[in-house]
């Protein structure tokens, strides 16, 4: 043991930093004052030296600091996208020279308000990103308040969420702005480990990620609304020159699968008619027509807003009371097709692989779309409509001069019935003129899946649909007959098809009587019902059909008069010819007897019985004229 000791701070400015220590083991009063004088010179010398090594260690390490930093930072500019951005920081932040155990970068997803893993370091790969949910961790007040926290000791927080297990841990808001967007979390495996230049560097760092980001996301929106731009002009200028509706629909549906990139993709169209959804468009699943009132596509046409779902589709269809057939979507957008003030379908993308696939800016564009694709399938409607109306003229027009040209009923009805199974896109089309009993109707003309079955059957006058309106003689369009007590069913067409029946007749009239019935049908639960339009092109073919047998009647009735009176002439003739043999004989006997008597007579008769003589002979000589 020591006898004698002596010790001698290492102070530097007034901070005791360590000491330097004599010590004797031989004696006591091993040393005097000028040895405490000398030892005191020598450890303020070695204060100041040690207090410079630090110094320029510091320098050197703050150095490798701002070096670090400053490949931070390029690296930071470097970025081209977000997911760089957050690469590069976790990266650089493990920089030797900063040589800090853990650090995650986390976003605030605002649809839920949860903190969502981006980037980190430090720690195994995870199988998902971190997410944290509002309340859970420490990063949660830096998002809050947009203010630095740091955490001494985190096994000393009960809201600490293990990383590392112990340690001290930074929480930095990334700003955009002034906006907070994220946190920048650091942690390191000892406690109190972080100090003022570590709270300006990582400050530093973050400030520099949140310009990068903002730069980026800037960016990104000015590429995106560029390509949004071309992908609207583009599809405008698709759709601008198309004018066949169901071409304009699967050039629509491509552009829409190929602008997104979805795995499920249609078009569905609202039938006000038949209160069914047809899909003319769709990529990735199939859809029978549904009834109007099922399924996401009609709520969005009821309420004319678009649905964006990113997460839980089929429960969140179900908070609604909405059954989604198909395919399970994981992330579904679709908004309504717009024409006029009325809603009349939907656009829909969907993803089967991914949640969150779309955004804001995806909803816009499609939003965008679909107001073109409203206006342009009006467009088309209306030019169909109008093509169609010429079709119809062209047809009435060619049907005028058909009845014109002939006499031939059978092939003016057969001509008629042709053009309406064409023009009005029928099943079945037929003509039935009345029986000789005065009572039913047959067909003489029918066209269409079962025309055979109709030309057999016998429309009794009163009953039935066809039948009341032949005793009514009022045109009338049937779209439900299931629901009207007049019908009866022809025999064998199967009764199914019959129950989805549209049925339309008009009476063939002429001189106020119904002198036959003009018939069309739709079958099928999926078939476009009749309109007024339709009804009133029918009743405009009655009228020439009606004209083509009230020609060919008169006709007929002419031709009878004409052969009576041929006959009548012919037995005037006849008449004739006999009488005047009868009567020319006896003339030319009374003629030549008057002529002789007349002749001998003279100077034997008086006078006055010559001239009476004479008399005679002029008027049958007259007579005789007028018979020849």
């Amino acid at each position: 043991a020591a006898k004698s000791l002596l010790f001698v701070p290492l102070v530097v400015g007034e901070t005791v930093r360590g000491y330097v220590s004599l010590q004797n083991v031989d004696r006591e009063h091993a040393f005097s004052a000028s040895d405490v004088r000398l030892l005191t010179t020598l450890a303020n010398s070695m204060s100041v030296a040690l207090e410079n090594v630090r110094l320029f260690e510091a320098e050197q390490a703050q150095a490798r600091r701002q070096a670090a930093l400053f490949r931070l930072s390029a690296a930071l500019a470097a970025a081209g996208n977000e997911a760089e951005i957050f690469r590069q920081l976790v990266v650089g932040l493990q920089d030797e020279d900063l040589g800090y155990a853990y650090v995650g970068v986390f976003l605030l997803d605002p649809a839920t308000g949860e903190r969502v893993e981006q980037a980190s370091t430090g720690l195994s790969a995870a199988e998902a990103p971190l997410r944290l949910a509002p309340g859970q961790g420490l990063s949660e007040r830096a998002l809050l308040d947009g203010q630095l926290h740091y955490t001494p000791d985190v096994t000393q927080s009960p809201d600490y969420i293990p990383t590392l297990d112990s340690g001290s841990e930074v929480d930095v808001p990334l700003k955009i702005g002034q906006a907070v967007v994220g946190v920048l979390t650091v942690e390191s495996h000892q406690p109190k480990a972080f100090d003022q230049r570590e709270f300006d560097t990582l400050t530093s760092a973050a400030a520099q990620a949140g310009v990068a980001l903002g730069q980026a996301r800037s960016l990104a929106e000015t590429r995106q609304r560029a390509a949004e731009l071309a992908t609207i002009n583009n599809i405008g200028q698709a759709i601008s020159t198309q004018l066949e509706l169901n071409a304009l629909i699967e050039l629509v549906g491509e552009q829409m699968r190929q602008t997104f990139q979805a795995d499920i993709v249609y078009l569905a169209l609202h039938n006000r008619q038949t209160n069914l959804i047809h899909f003319p468009y769709y990529f990735g699943d199939s859809s029978a027509p549904m009834p109007f009132g099922q399924g996401l596509t009609s709520r969005i046409i009821k309420t004319g807003q678009p649905l964006l779902i990113n997460e839980e589709v089929t429960e969140r269809a179900a908070q609604m009371d909405i059954e989604t057939p198909g395919k399970e979507s994981l992330s579904y957008l679709g908004v309504p097709i717009i024409a006029g003030q009325q809603a009349i379908g939907v656009i829909s993308v969907q993803s089967i692989t991914q949640e969150g696939r779309f955004d804001d800016s995806d909803l816009n564009l499609l939003n965008t779309i679909a107001a073109n694709v409203g206006a342009a399938m009006q467009n088309a409607q209306l030019y169909q409509e109008t093509q169609r109306r010429a079709e119809e003229m062209a047809a009435l027009a060619e049907v005028s001069r058909e009845v014109s040209a002939t006499l031939d009923v059978q092939s003016v009805l057969e001509q008629i019935t042709a053009h309406t199974q064409q023009l009005l896109t029928t099943d079945d089309s037929a003509i039935l003129l009345p029986q000789p009993d005065g009572r039913t109707f047959r067909a003489i003309v029918a066209l269409g899946q079962y025309a055979s079955e109709i030309k057999a059957d016998t429309i009794v006058l009163g009953e039935g649909v066809i039948g009341d309106i032949a005793r009514t003689g009022v045109a009338e369009v049937v779209n439900d007959l299931t629901s009207d007590p007049r019908a009866v069913l022809i025999d064998n067409i199967p009764a199914e098809e019959q129950e989805s029946e549209h049925l339309m007749c008009t009476p063939l009239r002429a001189r106020n009587q119904v002198i036959g019935l003009m018939v069309v049908w739709r079958r099928g639960p999926d078939r476009e019902r009749f309109t007024q339009d339709d009804l009133d092109f029918l009743t405009a073919l009655a009228r020439q059909a009606a004209i083509a047998m009230t020609n060919a009647r008169l006709f007929e009735e002419a031709e009878g008069a004409r052969a009576e009176a041929e006959q009548a002439n012919q037995a005037k003739s006849t008449f004739l010819a006999n009488m005047s043999h009868e009567l020319r004989t006896p003339l030319n006997a009374i003629i030549g007897f008057t002529k002789i008597v007349k002749r001998k007579a003279k100077n034997t008769l008086p006078e006055k019985q010559i001239d009476n003589l004479g008399k005679v002979l002029v008027s049958a000589e007259h007579l005789l004229g007028l018979i020849n």
